[in-house]
């Protein structure tokens, strides 16, 4: 993370360990990484997603591209993401559109590459608490 988003993160907890965020904790920086989409411009062939760490709420990494190709498209977003922070978010937070599909399972396989006896629950969290099948 830029030294900007570790100073923005800083700023927002004025002395605090954590900062609450809804319904959660959040620990720290890079700790959980929340994906979305917008999906007003899928009418017209487009989808975006976005990647945002939920203690600083810096933007990521950001994808807009056609809808046909968005799963993969949202996979190399991740996975580029992984490559330029050289870092493993301890868990993602995403709804469960077929889209995050593919990385959440990328994400998961990390971390048992990592911990074997880790479920995968515990680092992928769906909306609604309902948990992705793979």
């Amino acid at each position: 993370m830029s030294d900007m988003a570790v100073e923005l993160g800083k700023s927002r907890t004025s002395g605090r360990n954590e900062d609450r965020r809804g319904d959660y904790t959040v620990a720290g920086l890079n700790r959980i990484l929340s994906v979305d989409g917008h999906h007003k411009l899928s009418l017209y062939g487009f989808k975006v997603y976005a990647g945002i760490d939920t203690y600083s709420r810096h933007i990521t990494w950001i994808h807009v591209g056609i809808a046909t190709r968005t799963a993969i498209a949202v996979l190399c977003s991740y996975l580029d993401h992984l490559k330029e922070h050289s870092t493993l978010p301890y868990a993602i937070h995403s709804d469960q559109r077929s889209e995050t599909h593919m990385m959440a399972n990328a994400h998961c396989q990390l971390h048992q590459e990592l911990n074997p006896n880790t479920a995968w629950n515990v680092h992928y969290w769906c909306n609604k608490s309902e948990w992705v099948g793979f």
